[in-house]
């Protein structure tokens, strides 16, 4: 072989030991695309968390509303029909839900009894603690409903 096929058969071999534009490019766009996708998925996951924090105060609200109900003498149960309550954060502090535009009352929370059986003197009330909150969830609503009447 003589000196100058030598050098061309190096120089050759030397060109296609780098990587080329077109597959840096195509590394790069695939790269991008994972990583976007990994983003989505943390960002999805963390909507879907606050959403469930949010019914979770909502439920605990309604535990505790109702069970201040309970305290009280039936007779004072059909007067909280209509009220209305604030849902506050986590441990009773910080900011909790947030009422949806337009709330006549400015509060989270609301009280619905009616009467669902007389019983001679008796009356069984149909009570129902909702909370309609704007948030993570786009219209966050939950609710529980118990009949409560006379206790022996």
């Amino acid at each position: 072989m003589t000196n100058s096929r030598i050098t061309t058969a190096a120089t050759d071999h030397d060109a296609q030991r780098g990587v080329s534009l077109v597959e840096l490019i195509v590394l790069l766009a695939a790269t991008t695309v994972i990583v976007c996708a990994l983003l989505s998925g943390i960002v999805s996951m963390n909507k879907g968390r606050q959403v469930r924090d949010e019914e979770t105060l909502a439920f605990d609200a309604c535990r505790n509303v109702l069970e201040d109900l309970r305290s009280q003498p039936i007779a004072s149960v059909a007067a909280a029909n209509g009220r209305g309550f604030a849902v506050v954060g986590a441990s009773g502090s910080g900011v909790g839900l947030q009422p949806r535009p337009g709330d006549a009352d400015g509060l989270a929370g609301r009280i619905t009894v009616t009467s669902y059986r007389v019983y001679g003197t008796n009356t069984l009330y149909k009570v129902t603690v909702a909370v309609d909150w704007a948030g993570a969830a786009p219209k966050g609503h939950v609710h529980v409903t118990t009949l409560m009447g006379q206790r022996r």
